[in-house]
């Protein structure tokens, strides 16, 4: 339960992203409801999806995009990269068609709004060892509960995540939280 009026006196917070759908059939019920509840209360809002590295990439675009295309939002869309990790704590699918997943999904979506492009959300640790090579150029938040995100290569990242713990009045339960550490971040 989220008390948006609430939420709107808490100065420090400038934006929300509420989760749309997961996978290729999954839809989050409160998507919607959230949505104009933040943005109502003047907060930034943007919409993810959390993608499932084993579920067809066309699906999954599809079920985001019955999402995306009907609430409004005003900052880019996001895909949740988290991987199922199988033996030694590795993607049960190689790293090259993890990559080739994803990199579909972006296109899909490009292909269907040219003027925008999702970012990428990842653990540090994860984007460092699968993604660092392919996706130099996306936006990215990177979630680290312990540190400031080191990257590979000194690549720069956009949204750091550095905690999903975090207790906030109006909001019962635990709510990730995140800082931009680029402007360029939001539009």
């Amino acid at each position: 339960t989220i008390d948006w009026a609430r939420l709107a006196h808490n100065n420090d917070i400038a934006f929300v992203y509420v989760r749309a759908s997961m996978g290729g059939g999954n839809k989050d019920d409160k998507a919607a409801e959230y949505a104009l509840g933040a943005s109502e209360n003047g907060f930034l809002v943007g919409l993810y999806h959390f993608f499932y590295l084993q579920t067809d990439v066309k699906k999954q675009f599809e079920n985001f995009d019955s999402v995306y295309s009907t609430i409004p939002s005003n900052l880019i869309p996001v895909l949740d990269i988290e991987a199922e990790l199988g033996k030694r704590r590795r993607p049960k699918i190689p790293p090259r068609a993890l990559c080739d997943s994803i990199q579909k999904f972006i296109d899909l979506f490009h292909t269907k709004y040219p003027n925008e492009t999702p970012a990428i959300y990842a653990s540090q640790t994860f984007f460092n060892h699968y993604l660092s090579h392919r996706f130099q150029q996306s936006i990215k938040w990177i979630a680290n509960y312990s540190q400031f995100p080191a990257m590979r290569d000194s690549l720069v990242f956009h949204i750091w995540q550095y905690t999903d713990k975090a207790q906030i009045e109006g909001i019962n339960g635990k709510v990730d939280m995140n800082v931009i550490v680029r402007d360029d971040a939001l539009p």
